[in-house]
């Protein structure tokens, strides 16, 4: 399996039902997004907790960076949203499936395309056209925000530290078990703790 499969099997991961949920940067080094509600199985200690999902996506070096929105947005005391956002003062804001990408420079370009506002906070606008020639882009919206960045590398952390790109299939493979188990088992004594994901994807039997 090539990096670029295995990079959008992540981005269907992240999209399908995930939520950014926070950002944080040390420029001119590195990025870090951080999102939860992911298609990837990191199984919990006390089996009655549901499983954690959270991942971050760790930019090293990165060459542009522009948050983005659809339209312009008022804030208290000239914050912009993502400052907000860093400060926990915005709230998770949900992934759009299909608007989510690390490879498909059509989506990037589609997703550059539809915002009204480009925040680029480090480096060059994504609009420049060294900006596809970077080793490593990435481009999504969350409703109304997003973020595009093009870097040197990508590092992908969990709570229990470093995940390997080659890990992620696997971890895919084991939520999608997890998914069937939790519907096996939705209408027994053993029922699973409510899990909101397996709840949007309901087996084609039922």
């Amino acid at each position: 399996m090539t990096e670029n499969q295995i990079l959008d099997i992540l981005a269907d991961a992240i999209s399908d039902a995930g939520y950014w949920s926070w950002w944080i940067a040390a420029f001119p080094h590195s990025i870090q997004l951080e999102f939860g509600g992911t298609y990837l199985n990191f199984p919990p200690s006390d089996t009655s907790e549901v499983l954690n999902s959270r991942i971050a996506l760790k930019f090293k070096n990165p060459k542009s960076v522009s948050f983005i929105s659809k339209q312009e947005h008022q804030t208290e005391n000239n914050k912009q949203w993502f400052d907000q956002f860093h400060n926990d003062e915005l709230g998770n804001q949900t992934c759009s499936y299909g608007e989510f990408s690390f490879t498909n420079h059509d989506i990037i370009s589609s997703i550059v395309s539809q915002a009204i506002v480009i925040d680029t906070i480090h480096g060059y606008s994504p609009n420049d056209k060294q900006f596809m020639a970077e080793k490593y882009q990435l481009a999504f919206w969350a409703g109304e925000f997003g973020i595009v960045i093009a870097a040197d590398e990508i590092k992908f952390l969990g709570d229990d530290g470093i995940i390997e790109l080659e890990q992620i299939p696997k971890l895919n493979e084991q939520w999608w078990t997890y998914w069937k188990k939790y519907h096996e088992l939705r209408n027994s004594e053993n029922a699973l703790p409510i899990d909101y994901r397996c709840e949007l994807t309901i087996p084609f039997s039922e």
